[in-house]
This record gives C-alpha cells, sequence and structure tokens, in this order.
C-alpha cells in the first residue's frame, strides 16, 4: 500500500504522482490549459535564461577590451608621474596649472585627477580642500576653484603684482613676458 501525502490519496478520483495528487480519468480541460501554462512559463523562463548568458557573454567580452586597452594605455603612457608637493612659496594657480597640464599630458582621466592632486596640497590650500563636501571634492574643478578663491589673489593683488613686475637684473624678457602673462590671470 502506498503512503499518501494527503487524505485525497485514498479516493478513486485521484492518483499519486511522485508527491503531487493527479485527477484518475480522462484528462480535463482545465489540466490542459494548466499544462500549456507551464509549458509557456518553461519557454519564457528559457528565455530569460538565454538572455542572461548573453548578457555576460556581452559583458565579460565588453570588461576584456577594457582590461585590454587599458593596459595599452598604460604600456604606452604612464600612469603615475612624479609630482612634487605644493610648497608654502608656490603660487596656486600656477601650481594648478602644471598639475592640469601634467595631468593632460599623462593622459589621466579627469575623474581622477583630484585624487592625485589632494595628496600633494599643503598649508591653505589643503585647508580649503578640507572644507569641501565629498562629492565636491572628487570634482576638480569644484576643487580647483576651492583652492584659488581662498588662496588666489583678489584683484587689487593681481594689480600690485603687474605693476610692480619689471625686467630686473636677470634682463630675460621672456621671463618677464611669462611673469605679466601670469599676473593677468
Amino acid at each position: 500500500k502506498q503512503e499518501s501525502c494527503c487524505h485525497h490519496a485514498n479516493s478513486n478520483k485521484y492518483a499519486i504522482c511522485g508527491c503531487h495528487l493527479v485527477p484518475r480519468g480522462p484528462p480535463s480541460r482545465t489540466l490542459y490549459a494548466l499544462l500549456d501554462m507551464r509549458n509557456d512559463q518553461e519557454r519564457r523562463f528559457q528565455a530569460i535564461v538565454q538572455a542572461q548568458q548573453e548578457d555576460r557573454e556581452r559583458f565579460r567580452s565588453w570588461m576584456d577590451r577594457e582590461v585590454r586597452a587599458e593596459a595599452a594605455a598604460e604600456q604606452t603612457s604612464p600612469s603615475h608621474m612624479p609630482l612634487n608637493k605644493m610648497g608654502p612659496q608656490d603660487d596656486p594657480e600656477a601650481f594648478l596649472d602644471l598639475f592640469e597640464k601634467t595631468a593632460e599630458n599623462g593622459g589621466w582621466p579627469k575623474e581622477q585627477w583630484s585624487m592625485r592632486l589632494i595628496p600633494l596640497l599643503s598649508g591653505e590650500a589643503q585647508v580649503a580642500a578640507q572644507q569641501l563636501p565629498v562629492q565636491n571634492l572628487l570634482v576638480f574643478d569644484d576643487l580647483k576653484r576651492a583652492i584659488i578663491q581662498p588662496v588666489g589673489r583678489n584683484p587689487e593683488q593681481h594689480r600690485q603684482r603687474f605693476r610692480s613686475l619689471d625686467l630686473g637684473e636677470s634682463g630675460r624678457p621672456f621671463v618677464l613676458a611669462q611673469q605679466l602673462r601670469d599676473s593677468c590671470r
């Protein structure tokens, strides 16, 4: 005698199939409809599984291409160029301009510029960076603006610096021209 998983198994209307009860006798339209729904669900499930596998393969392929591209970029340009820390006598604007040119020449993604600049800051520039919210600290243009505003010169200081420049003892006009350009910023 078979054990049943419910009290209906002993009646003549049901047969036991594994742990499920199956109606005895000719299958009804409802049973066919349920089987059709089950088959349809199985087809849809298989289609979803197939689409997920294709997505995973595309993602892996994309990641492989990105890793190869990064590796090639690292071979063509150094990922880390040595930069000096900002000193107390450094002009913040000139330091930031030099940093930007170095970053551009190094081919660094702009999203990394802030993270590479922050350790190089000192003094008032470092304090200005520390006062920024994190979301602004990681945006290079926001960080640059925060450093230049409190540390940079006001218009009167620019005017005084511009007027105080002269050819001096060195007699190097190109140096003076560069200093004048820097003073105009």
